[in-house]
């Protein structure tokens, strides 16, 4: 019996489509300073470069509202703004009067600047350093 794939109609069928062989892991590059490897791969580090290629705020609106939900982009600048007031020594309580953050994402925010890739802390230290200069 010859199966749908490897007949000749089959492979018409799908001709130009990708397979699963097209959707190969990621390669494991070791340990990653600030980094999950998990998380790597061909479209992520796509995504990334299209992000540096960013110049201007009215760009970051106009590329990040295509790319999100507007709930996605609240969530996320949420976060961010728990992030900057977590960072300035704020309390729990403060920070989830002003964000309206639950204690769930404020508790989420606090283990990754406490305990995460330093991601958070690169960005607020680069920012602290500019409105230094």
């Amino acid at each position: 019996m010859i199966s749908e794939s490897s007949s000749p109609e089959g492979n018409q069928r799908h001709a130009g489509l990708p397979t699963s062989a097209d959707f190969s892991p990621p390669v494991d590059p070791g340990p990653l300073p600030g980094g999950n490897a998990k998380l790597r791969g061909p479209a992520t580090d796509a995504l990334f470069q299209a992000v540096l290629a960013l110049r201007t705020v009215d760009e970051c609106y106009a590329f990040f509202e295509d790319l999100l939900t507007t709930a996605e982009l609240h969530s996320i600048a949420q976060r961010w703004q728990v992030a900057g007031l977590l960072d300035q020594g704020q309390k729990y309580e403060d920070v989830a009067s002003v964000t309206h953050a639950s204690s769930a994402t404020i508790s989420r925010v606090s283990r990754s600047l406490h305990y995460g890739a330093d991601g958070y802390r690169l960005i607020l230290d680069r920012l602290a350093d500019h409105r230094h200069e």
